[in-house]
């Protein structure tokens, strides 16, 4: 048993040539044989895209393990009267490469969004909206050019390259409110970026998220994207036409008629996995069958609660897992009307005092009257029905149309890490133990809670350590 991190740290050096500083620059001496057995558990965004790339390198005896009864995790497509609605993945940009070169890959269709879509906002307990204006959104694009220009240089360039979060200077690890005031940004364009983009989508409140978590986010590339489609320059945003669901469920059809061994476990119940030293081996235990065995394990699965069914955590890796955190994030299919704003925010209810309000409503059909808002609550453990009463009940004070709920998601959304943790190295120690007794970590807790971010780091994993 290690009781210091720094033994712990050298004891999985001196185990295997496979745990190294940092994933992302270094490989390890040799790549494995095409013939091994890898299971990855989790059938999201991160799992898909390292089954592809995997398959790419020519590995193809791969097992997804998937908890659920669909593929694609936070992308959760349904259907509503015909029309595909999104409950988690909305959207992407034209900075999101690796998620067009799948969709290209696998013949899935992107449709641009209209650059001529208003963005409405209600800053007030009266429930007024009021459109955003171009000089709103001018006004940002100027708060923030300082800022786009310092990202050519460090810390902020190696932050961009990167794939992950190792590495990180101390300016980086404050929360982002800080990080704005010291770096003199416009306070104006400051309140309008967070207004629009920060907030409304899951990613937290600025005053507690680290400062590398939303300039990762918002790299140049994606802001400038952004920015361009949201000004009208430039229609730069897109969604898939028949979901984002539909590109990792074509994914998977696609690799499994290229190589009919890559099985995909649906509903899987997973109750045990056992690493074992001497001959590397893993050892998946899965409810109602034999106990397999692998050589590789990647977990694509929320790390926080893996130390559930993997029972040889070392005291350093329960501590890290032990520190993650995430935001209650819910979202909800209702019925208002056409003649509602087919988007807006509500920079009002930006705060843990007002939970359970809504921070973003969406209408991905401007012909058609289902709305999607979204909210957060304080505690994980709050109902979605808890959540839905606050919003309904916002509805008739404000006389918002408001009619049938046809669909309500709970997500455990946006795993984290505090200020503090980053500041005390906690990604160094993490991706310092990539490959250790053959188990490597994908997913939104190694790089950003984007599928883009999100696949592009399972790419980079995949052609480091499967070349």
């Amino acid at each position: 048993m290690f009781h210091r991190r720094r033994e712990f740290i050298k004891a999985l050096m001196s185990y295997t040539s496979l745990a190294g500083c940092s994933h992302m620059s270094r490989k390890p001496q040799a790549a494995p044989s095409r013939r091994v057995r890898i299971a990855i558990l989790g059938g999201g965004a991160a799992g898909v895209s390292a089954a592809h790339f995997l398959q790419k390198n020519g590995y193809k005896n791969i097992v997804i393990y998937e908890a659920s009864n669909r593929l694609g995790g936070k992308s959760n497509t349904v259907h509503i009267s015909q029309a595909n609605y999104e409950m988690g993945t909305v959207g992407g940009a034209k900075s999101y490469r690796v998620i067009k070169e799948l969709s290209d890959h696998y013949n899935v269709s992107r449709i641009q969004i209209p650059s001529n879509r208003t963005f409405h906002y209600i800053d007030n307990l009266e429930g007024a909206n009021s459109p955003a204006s171009r000089r709103d959104l001018f006004d940002v694009l100027t708060g923030y050019s300082d800022y786009v220009g310092d990202l050519k240089k460090e810390p902020y360039r190696s932050l961009e390259r990167s794939h992950g979060f190792q590495n990180l200077p101390k300016e980086l690890c404050m929360s982002f409110s800080k990080w704005a005031e010291k770096n003199n940004w416009n306070p104006k364009g400051l309140q309008y970026f967070l207004n629009y983009t920060v907030t409304p989508y899951g990613y937290g409140y600025p005053d507690e998220i680290p400062a590398a978590y939303i300039l990762k986010y918002f790299e140049r590339s994606f802001f400038t994207s952004f920015m361009k489609h949201a000004t009208g320059i430039r229609k730069e945003l897109f969604i898939m036409k028949n979901g984002y669901q539909n590109l990792w469920e074509s994914i998977i059809a696609g690799l499994q008629k290229e190589n009919s061994t890559l099985e995909v476990r649906m509903s899987a119940k997973v109750s045990k996995i056992l690493r074992m030293q001497g001959d590397k081996h893993i050892q998946v235990v899965e409810e109602g069958r034999q106990p397999e065995v692998f050589d590789f394990l990647i977990l694509a699965c929320p790390h926080q609660h893996t130390p559930k069914i993997i029972n040889d955590f070392g005291q350093e890796e329960l501590r890290i897992l032990n520190k993650v955190n995430t935001y209650a994030y819910y979202s909800f299919a209702v019925d208002t009307s056409v003649d509602w704003p087919t988007q807006g925010v509500f920079p009002i209810n930006y705060n843990r005092a007002r939970e359970k309000h809504p921070v973003f409503w969406y209408r991905r059909w401007p012909k058609l009257p289902v709305t999607i808002f979204y909210a957060y609550a304080n505690d994980p453990n709050t109902p979605a029905d808890e959540v839905l009463k606050v919003i309904k009940a916002d509805a008739k004070k404000y006389k918002w149309p408001f009619g049938k709920v046809h669909v309500k998601r709970q997500w455990e959304y946006f795993p984290h890490f505090k200020t503090s943790d980053l500041e005390d190295g906690v990604y160094d120690r993490l991706e310092s133990i990539q490959g250790y007794k053959n188990t490597y970590r994908v997913g939104e807790l190694m790089s950003f809670a984007t599928v883009e971010l999100v696949s592009r780091y399972s790419k980079n994993l995949v052609n480091t350590f499967f070349k």
